[in-house]
């Protein structure tokens, strides 16, 4: 029992440290922050990751862009998510 234990700490401690140090750099283009002086946190839930928050989702949806009369922008966005199965 203490070897499994110990076994799964082992593993678990190993694949923590892997997980820490094989991150590469981040290829994002903050190009919102550069136009608007805004923080991430203004279109991520908690600054980072793909999660968006109401204000991020309308930013989005109307074209990455931020206009005062919206009239004259096209709302267009678009995402793509592909997937495959190979099965006998």
């Amino acid at each position: 029992m203490r070897r499994t234990r110990a076994r799964v700490f082992a593993l678990a401690t190993g694949v923590s440290l892997f997980a820490l140090t094989a991150g590469g750099n981040a290829l994002a283009v903050p190009a919102f922050t550069a136009q608007t002086g805004q923080v991430c946190a203004a279109c991520h839930v908690g600054g980072f990751g793909p999660q968006l928050t109401p204000f991020g989702r309308e930013f989005k949806l109307s074209g990455y862009t931020l206009r005062a009369s919206p009239e004259f922008t096209v709302p267009l966005s678009a995402v793509a998510v592909a997937d495959l199965v190979h099965t006998q």
